[in-house]
């Protein structure tokens, strides 16, 4: 059994289809990526499995609990995490402040707290006591990922890690993301950079205007066959 697995589930906005019979399925302790340009469904499929975003037909298990009627709250009580597009941190907190807000339905078993965000993050440390709004890029989304950490989930859902962020600063948090996945946390990344996805990735899914065009295992892939999969030629 999976720890997630969603068959054949599709998404809307209004009347737009933005998702069309997805199926996939992460195992624990795995690192999965989601591959694809802008506009490809990246985000709403994250935004569907972390419950923002309702799914229509097919269904979403977690750990093999059906969740597709619980509310992001209930799926968040369950073990499930999301850094989203734009980190959206509370600007008006502290740094350590907004760990704390992100720690508030702690109770399981994997041992993420403030220390080991720090230790992961120790410039996190340094700035504890500032306020969020003057961090920068960087700063901000290592924030977002150790806010998403202090709920100690089993599955983290991270969307863009590196968009907007400056080449070595994207280098310096992939560094830092193996480390999450050998603490036992499950983590699913949607990606714009196909380097650094089939880099980190344990497999890939690729998606074209809502549809999977490809899966594998990210040893397995070509380059020609991801790029086919990714611009559709």
């Amino acid at each position: 059994m999976s720890l997630l697995e969603v068959e054949r589930a599709s998404s809307f906005y209004g009347d737009f289809q933005a998702l069309y019979d997805i199926s996939l399925a992460v195992e624990e302790g795995e690192r999965f990526a989601v591959i694809g340009s802008n506009g490809a469904g990246k985000s709403t499929l994250l935004r569907m499995i972390a419950g923002l975003l309702p799914a229509r037909g097919g269904s979403i298990r977690f750990d093999g609990r059906p969740i597709d009627a619980l509310r992001v709250h209930e799926r968040v009580a369950l073990g499930i995490s999301m850094v989203p597009e734009g980190r959206r941190i509370f600007p008006s907190l502290s740094v350590e402040e907004n760990l704390l807000v992100g720690g508030y339905r702690r109770g399981r078993r994997r041992g993420w707290d403030r220390q080991r965000v720090y230790d992961l993050f120790p410039l996190l440390r340094d700035r504890a006591g500032r306020s969020a709004a003057v961090l920068s890029g960087g700063e901000q989304q290592a924030l977002a990922i150790g806010r998403a950490l202090m709920n100690d989930p089993r599955l983290l859902l991270l969307d863009e890690v590196s968009l907007g962020l400056a080449p070595i600063v994207i280098r310096d948090l992939y560094e830092r993301l193996p480390a999450i996945s050998e603490a036992g946390t499950t983590v699913l990344i949607v990606e714009q950079n196909v380097d650094q996805a089939l880099a980190f990735a344990d497999r890939v899914t690729c998606l074209l205007e809502g549809r999977i065009s490809l899966q594998g295992r990210s040893a397995e892939l070509s380059r020609p066959a991801v790029a086919a999969a990714y611009f559709g030629v």
